[in-house]
Protein backbone atom coordinates (compact mmCIF):
# COMPACT_ATOMS: atom_id res chain seq x y z
CA UNK A 1 0.00 0.00 0.00
CA UNK A 2 1.12 3.49 -1.00
CA UNK A 3 1.24 6.93 0.15
CA UNK A 4 -1.36 9.15 -2.27
CA UNK A 5 -0.52 11.80 -3.86
CA UNK A 6 -2.43 14.37 -5.99
CA UNK A 7 -0.92 16.16 -8.56
CA UNK A 8 -3.05 18.21 -11.58
CA UNK A 9 -1.97 18.09 -15.26
CA UNK A 10 -2.17 21.75 -16.13
CA UNK A 11 -3.32 20.65 -19.39
CA UNK A 12 -5.82 17.66 -18.18
CA UNK A 13 -7.48 20.26 -15.74
CA UNK A 14 -8.09 17.35 -12.94
CA UNK A 15 -6.34 15.34 -10.28
CA UNK A 16 -4.39 12.34 -10.70
CA UNK A 17 -4.52 10.31 -7.76
CA UNK A 18 -1.43 8.48 -7.74
CA UNK A 19 0.13 5.58 -4.81
CA UNK A 20 3.79 6.09 -4.34
CA UNK A 21 4.76 2.90 -2.79
CA UNK A 22 7.69 4.42 -0.35
CA UNK A 23 8.43 8.03 0.33
CA UNK A 24 11.65 8.29 2.25
CA UNK A 25 11.98 11.73 3.26
CA UNK A 26 15.49 12.75 4.65
CA UNK A 27 15.79 15.67 7.21
CA UNK A 28 15.33 19.15 4.53
CA UNK A 29 16.09 17.10 1.58
CA UNK A 30 12.66 17.10 0.67
CA UNK A 31 10.64 13.96 -0.55
CA UNK A 32 12.34 10.73 -2.52
CA UNK A 33 9.73 8.71 -4.37
CA UNK A 34 10.71 5.09 -4.66
CA UNK A 35 8.42 2.47 -6.39
CA UNK A 36 9.00 -1.14 -6.77
CA UNK A 37 7.40 -3.22 -9.66
CA UNK A 38 6.90 -7.12 -9.47
CA UNK A 39 6.92 -8.08 -13.05
CA UNK A 40 8.12 -11.27 -14.74
CA UNK A 41 10.43 -11.34 -17.75
CA UNK A 42 7.35 -12.68 -20.00
CA UNK A 43 5.70 -8.99 -18.95
CA UNK A 44 8.06 -6.75 -20.37
CA UNK A 45 6.25 -6.06 -23.13
CA UNK A 46 6.06 -2.74 -25.11
CA UNK A 47 2.11 -2.73 -24.64
CA UNK A 48 2.27 -2.86 -20.91
CA UNK A 49 4.95 0.12 -21.01
CA UNK A 50 2.79 2.18 -23.37
CA UNK A 51 2.55 5.69 -22.86
CA UNK A 52 -0.11 7.32 -23.33
CA UNK A 53 -0.90 9.70 -20.24
CA UNK A 54 -4.75 10.65 -20.86
CA UNK A 55 -6.32 6.84 -20.38
CA UNK A 56 -8.04 5.81 -17.54
CA UNK A 57 -5.78 3.06 -16.59
CA UNK A 58 -2.90 3.72 -14.30
CA UNK A 59 0.39 2.45 -16.90
CA UNK A 60 3.65 1.68 -15.57
CA UNK A 61 4.40 4.92 -18.16
CA UNK A 62 1.65 7.25 -16.74
CA UNK A 63 2.86 6.23 -13.35
CA UNK A 64 6.21 6.79 -14.44
CA UNK A 65 6.23 10.50 -16.49
CA UNK A 66 4.21 11.53 -13.47
CA UNK A 67 6.64 11.15 -11.06
CA UNK A 68 9.58 12.34 -13.79
CA UNK A 69 7.48 15.74 -14.15
CA UNK A 70 6.79 16.52 -10.55
CA UNK A 71 10.62 16.34 -9.92
CA UNK A 72 11.64 19.44 -9.13
CA UNK A 73 14.64 19.30 -11.46
CA UNK A 74 12.05 18.77 -14.59
CA UNK A 75 8.64 20.67 -13.04
CA UNK A 76 7.72 23.98 -14.96
CA UNK A 77 7.87 26.39 -11.84
CA UNK A 78 6.00 28.52 -13.41
CA UNK A 79 3.10 26.68 -13.28
CA UNK A 80 3.65 24.98 -10.03
CA UNK A 81 0.79 26.12 -7.97
CA UNK A 82 -1.55 24.66 -10.24
CA UNK A 83 0.33 21.07 -10.36
CA UNK A 84 1.21 20.87 -6.96
CA UNK A 85 -1.97 20.30 -4.60
CA UNK A 86 -0.85 19.50 -1.05
CA UNK A 87 2.43 18.38 -1.40
CA UNK A 88 6.03 19.19 -3.09
CA UNK A 89 6.63 16.88 -5.73
CA UNK A 90 9.95 15.51 -5.27
CA UNK A 91 13.52 16.13 -4.95
CA UNK A 92 14.03 12.53 -6.28
CA UNK A 93 12.66 9.35 -7.86
CA UNK A 94 13.46 6.18 -7.95
CA UNK A 95 12.25 3.07 -9.89
CA UNK A 96 12.67 -0.72 -8.58
CA UNK A 97 12.25 -3.61 -10.26
CA UNK A 98 12.19 -6.35 -8.12
CA UNK A 99 15.07 -8.73 -8.94
CA UNK A 100 13.52 -11.97 -6.83
CA UNK A 101 15.35 -15.40 -5.58
CA UNK A 102 12.24 -17.41 -6.09
CA UNK A 103 11.13 -19.17 -9.10
CA UNK A 104 7.38 -19.62 -8.12
CA UNK A 105 6.75 -15.86 -9.36
CA UNK A 106 8.11 -16.82 -12.81
CA UNK A 107 11.54 -15.98 -14.68
CA UNK A 108 12.83 -12.40 -13.22
CA UNK A 109 13.41 -9.54 -15.23
CA UNK A 110 17.21 -9.25 -16.59
CA UNK A 111 19.34 -6.62 -17.70
CA UNK A 112 17.97 -6.84 -20.96
CA UNK A 113 14.49 -6.28 -19.58
CA UNK A 114 16.19 -3.57 -17.12
CA UNK A 115 17.07 -1.11 -20.38
CA UNK A 116 13.71 -1.78 -22.38
CA UNK A 117 11.95 -0.37 -19.08
CA UNK A 118 14.48 2.63 -19.86
CA UNK A 119 13.65 3.34 -23.31
CA UNK A 120 10.55 2.93 -22.98
CA UNK A 121 9.51 4.79 -20.13
CA UNK A 122 11.21 8.03 -21.80
CA UNK A 123 9.38 8.11 -24.82
CA UNK A 124 7.60 11.07 -25.45
CA UNK A 125 3.88 10.92 -24.05
CA UNK A 126 1.43 9.56 -27.27
CA UNK A 127 -1.03 12.80 -26.50
CA UNK A 128 -2.83 14.99 -29.56
CA UNK A 129 -0.95 18.66 -28.21
CA UNK A 130 2.11 17.35 -26.77
CA UNK A 131 4.01 20.94 -27.40
CA UNK A 132 1.36 22.11 -24.91
CA UNK A 133 1.65 19.43 -22.64
CA UNK A 134 5.57 19.89 -21.95
CA UNK A 135 5.07 23.62 -21.96
CA UNK A 136 2.27 23.26 -19.13
CA UNK A 137 4.15 20.74 -16.96
CA UNK A 138 7.88 20.62 -17.63
CA UNK A 139 11.11 22.90 -17.86
CA UNK A 140 12.01 21.41 -20.95
CA UNK A 141 11.00 21.25 -24.65
CA UNK A 142 9.93 17.43 -25.51
CA UNK A 143 13.19 16.43 -27.43
CA UNK A 144 15.12 18.10 -24.40
CA UNK A 145 12.96 16.22 -21.87
CA UNK A 146 13.66 12.83 -22.98
CA UNK A 147 17.08 13.29 -22.81
CA UNK A 148 17.33 14.08 -20.13
CA UNK A 149 15.37 11.48 -19.25
CA UNK A 150 17.36 9.26 -20.69
CA UNK A 151 20.55 10.77 -19.17
CA UNK A 152 19.37 9.67 -15.83
CA UNK A 153 17.58 6.68 -16.34
CA UNK A 154 20.52 4.09 -15.23
CA UNK A 155 20.54 5.92 -12.09
CA UNK A 156 16.93 6.07 -11.62
CA UNK A 157 15.56 3.11 -13.13
CA UNK A 158 17.32 -0.34 -11.69
CA UNK A 159 16.85 -3.90 -11.44
CA UNK A 160 17.21 -4.52 -7.31
CA UNK A 161 16.78 -7.33 -4.53
CA UNK A 162 13.80 -5.75 -2.44
CA UNK A 163 15.47 -6.67 1.05
CA UNK A 164 18.49 -5.25 0.07
CA UNK A 165 17.33 -1.74 -0.57
CA UNK A 166 14.69 -2.04 2.85
CA UNK A 167 17.81 -2.72 4.81
CA UNK A 168 19.31 -0.07 3.40
CA UNK A 169 16.87 2.51 4.25
CA UNK A 170 16.34 0.84 7.47
CA UNK A 171 20.09 1.15 8.24
CA UNK A 172 19.93 4.86 6.93
CA UNK A 173 16.95 5.72 9.25
CA UNK A 174 18.46 4.23 12.53
CA UNK A 175 21.67 6.12 11.64
CA UNK A 176 20.03 9.42 11.31
CA UNK A 177 17.45 8.73 14.23
CA UNK A 178 20.78 7.39 16.40
CA UNK A 179 18.73 4.49 17.75
CA UNK A 180 20.13 1.15 17.86
CA UNK A 181 17.86 -1.86 15.42
CA UNK A 182 15.60 -2.75 18.51
CA UNK A 183 14.75 0.89 19.79
CA UNK A 184 13.43 1.21 15.38
CA UNK A 185 11.52 -2.23 15.20
CA UNK A 186 9.74 -0.89 18.71
CA UNK A 187 9.24 2.65 17.39
CA UNK A 188 7.59 0.91 13.81
CA UNK A 189 5.31 -1.22 15.73
CA UNK A 190 4.25 0.95 17.69
CA UNK A 191 0.32 3.13 17.52
CA UNK A 192 2.46 6.71 17.77
CA UNK A 193 3.59 6.51 14.39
Amino acid sequence: MGVKCKAYGVQIGKAYNRRIDLIVEGPNSGEKWVETKSLARSTFTQSNFGNKIQSGKKTYYRQFIHDFRLNVRHLNSENERHILVGHDGNTEYQWYFHKWRNSVYGVPPSGSEENKARDWLCYKPNIANIKQFYEDNLKLSPNLTKAACKAESNERIKLRDTESYITEVVQRLVDELGLDVQDFVNLALSDNT
